[in-house]
């Protein structure tokens, strides 16, 4: 937002109902996991909201009232292939105390993430290194203050976003001798490195603080239960120029709960493309619109979502190389035609 939170905050946000964030949280908190109807970036939000005590935030409205991510206070949305997408995310001076989650590369248009003035501290997550539309990343004046066990390393992932669309990386890099985020200076890595002393820095988390932001591996975005809908794909691969591949890809997406995905599955809320570089796909599956490849014709499934197809070697045609689907809200078993 443009505007700053006042030094003296008022309890509750003037927008909030009268019962209290704690008891709205633990309403979320009591269902098992994030409701991947909302959207995959509410539930990276949400997690950033709940490793960083939210409800003692100066101000969150929106956070726990709305389930659009766009009317989340801080948070910038734009409409990116016909559907609004987070692009911002600005929380510098809100009183963030904790971890950041591992989920924020759900958020796959962002391109800010100003996290500066608060009190983060704990590992600074690797699949941040997934957010490849990153321009500006600022977790500078926090409370890291230990990189040599682990709390505070920037990591190389990070760094290699530096040459891509990534211009400016701000932490607080050393002290006085003392490093406070181990940010690689001699290969370059952050572009400004704020020399403040530990006085100045925020104090270490307090014992009340929430414990650090769960792994990739405990963090769960998929349903318990298989999808209610009907996941029959109505495409005629027959008249495709690659039978095989297409009757392959339609027996995944059946298998696989496709008319529940987040993206690709028709009415589905796209969170849009994770880079040219990463899905060259970004229709729904079953989509009959022409397709090319770098200026050549190619198969439809080609342009399906996640998909990346090679149209090289003319005397094999386009074939599917590469398909990716992270964070898609996939459940069921892989059929045994997607290896042939």
């Amino acid at each position: 937002p443009s505007a700053m939170p006042s030094d003296e905050p008022s309890t509750m946000p003037s927008d909030m109902p009268s019962f209290s964030c704690a008891t709205l949280l633990a309403d979320v908190l009591a269902v098992d996991q994030c409701p991947t109807a909302f959207g995959n970036d509410y539930c990276a939000l949400f997690d950033l909201f709940d490793a960083t005590d939210g409800c003692s935030w100066d101000s969150y409205s929106g956070w726990l009232t709305s389930t659009d991510v766009c009317d989340f206070e801080g948070v910038t949305c734009e409409v990116i292939f016909g559907s609004p997408e987070v692009t911002e995310v600005n929380l510098s001076g809100y009183n963030l105390v904790g971890s950041i989650p591992t989920t924020l590369f759900y958020l796959t248009q962002l391109t800010v993430l100003d996290l500066s003035d608060n009190s983060l501290a704990g590992d600074i997550p690797t699949q941040l290194g997934l957010l490849v539309n990153l321009e500006s990343f600022d977790i500078s004046t926090n409370a890291y203050d230990n990189p040599t066990n682990g709390d505070g390393v920037m990591p190389a992932e990070v760094c290699d976003l530096r040459s891509g669309d990534l211009t400016y990386l701000a932490a607080d890099c050393n002290a006085a001798d003392v490093e406070l985020v181990d940010c690689n200076v001699a290969a370059n890595c952050c572009t400004d490195c704020t020399n403040v002393s530990p006085s100045d820095s925020p104090s270490a988390a307090p014992s009340s603080a929430p414990s650090p932001a769960p792994s990739a591996a405990e963090t769960t975005l998929v349903p318990s239960a298989s999808p209610s809908c009907d996941s029959t794909l109505d495409y005629d691969c027959s008249t495709s120029a690659n039978v095989s591949e297409c009757e392959a890809l339609v027996d995944f997406y059946e298998n696989m709960g496709g008319c529940a995905w987040t993206n690709g599955s028709e009415g589905s809320r796209r969170l849009a493309e994770v880079g040219a570089r990463n899905l060259a796909g970004l229709r729904s599956w079953g989509s009959t619109d022409t397709c090319e490849v770098n200026g050549l014709e190619a198969p439809e499934h080609c342009c399906w979502f996640g998909a990346t197809c090679d149209c090289a070697d003319s005397s094999l045609g386009c074939v599917v190389k590469k398909l990716e689907l992270v964070g898609n809200n996939l459940d069921g078993e892989i059929p045994d035609s997607i290896g042939d």
